[in-house]
């Protein structure tokens, strides 16, 4: 028999690790142990399935008493997706027992019930769950020695709803957290940074394209989360005012500050509108600095492939674009001063550019800008 409830503290815990499951790694490690010795079970288990993913593209994370290297044996998502009945068809939020679902004389299931055995699971009791954007999430408990009663059936049944908006928070986390690399990859390339400030211009947060800009210079490497920003004495106390009346709501207008000179940087610094409910700081205006990056040999390929240039036109074109005259943009090339004014007709020819001006501007409103 399982376990009896003890008190609504142990499974207010379990409940509590369940939510608390998706900030680790693996995802509901201590949910799943808890949840585990809670039923008495040898193995408990959370499967994942994306609504896009084949039947075999399943995620598990489980928890196994004992011998846990036993589990490894077989590939259970290949056989799950060979059986007669799909767990995928299983109503949502009803806990099933085995017997509910495989038919032990069809010998079509044969070699999934051969992997159940050999790993002690031959009683189990598997829930499917509703999860955001079409998915399946299942959650099972197994052993060898007994079946579950079903009060089994009943935990099961209690934490459905908690399992569901768990999967929904991890999903959204998860989409976020791909959101925030994709524009963290743009703005890094773009040579862009950004770091937080506090109301006293202490430095809250710095991310990490900042700090590939903090390295480009000497004058800003004392840059450390909760100290001021390292400023020349007029450009600290700008900082300091303007943060100032963020803090206070006052003048709410975004405001420039040079840093540095070389390499070029400077800094856009604006209010932050949402304020944190907890934390240990909150941050009241963010810069944005920007400085001159080096050009990337990659910017050749991709002209060539956006314009239809060829190798001598796309260095020349990259040469120009950077504010080379002909006969500068000729020597870097390696052209005589006719060839290069040929090469560029072609090249405004082929970009549509109405002169080098208009070159800088199409190339520089091209995805080449953050190649």
């Amino acid at each position: 028999m399982t376990k009896p409830v003890k008190s609504h503290d142990e499974m207010d815990g379990i409940i509590a690790s369940l939510y608390a499951g998706v900030f680790e790694s693996p995802y509901w490690g201590s949910f799943l142990e808890s949840f585990r010795s809670f039923t008495h079970a040898n193995y408990a288990s959370l499967s994942f399935q994306r609504a896009d993913a084949r039947y075999n593209d399943i995620k598990v994370m489980k928890s196994v008493a004992g011998n846990k290297a036993r589990l490894d044996k077989g590939n259970p998502t290949e056989i799950v997706g060979k059986l007669m009945l799909s767990y995928s068809s299983l109503d949502i939020n009803r806990p099933y027992q085995l017997h509910e679902i495989l038919d032990f004389n069809d010998a079509r299931n044969s070699e999934y019930i051969d992997y159940l055995r050999g790993n002690d699971l031959t009683h189990t009791v598997v829930m499917r769950v509703m999860v955001p954007n079409g998915g399946n999430c299942w959650i099972s408990i197994g052993c060898a020695e007994k079946r579950f009663t079903t009060r089994a059936g009943e935990l099961l049944s209690h934490i459905a709803c908690h399992l569901s908006c768990a999967a929904r928070i991890l999903a959204d986390l998860e989409h976020e957290r791909m959101r925030a690399d994709i524009a963290s990859e743009v703005v890094q390339r773009l040579n862009f940074g950004w770091l937080t400030f506090d109301a006293e211009a202490r430095i809250v947060e710095i991310d990490p394209g900042m700090e590939a800009l903090i390295r480009q210079t000497s004058e800003l490497r004392s840059c450390v989360v909760g100290r001021p920003f390292p400023l020349r004495r007029t450009a600290r106390y700008d900082l300091a005012e303007i943060l100032r009346d963020f803090a206070q709501g006052g003048n709410q207008s975004p405001r420039a500050i040079h840093l540095v000179n070389e390499p070029w940087l400077d800094m856009l610094v604006r209010p932050i509108g949402h304020r944190a409910v907890s934390g240990a700081a909150t941050p009241v205006g963010v810069g944005y600095v920007h400085g001159v990056g080096v050009t990337s040999a990659d910017r050749l390929g991709q002209l060539e492939q956006l314009f239809g240039l060829t190798g001598s036109e796309a260095r020349l074109a990259l040469a120009l674009s950077q504010g080379r005259t002909i006969t500068e943009g000729a020597d870097d090339v390696g052209l005589t001063i006719e060839t290069a004014r040929n090469y560029s007709k072609r090249i405004y020819s082929k970009t549509g550019a109405r002169g080098q001006a208009d070159l800088v501007r199409i190339i520089l409103a091209s995805v080449i800008a953050i190649s």
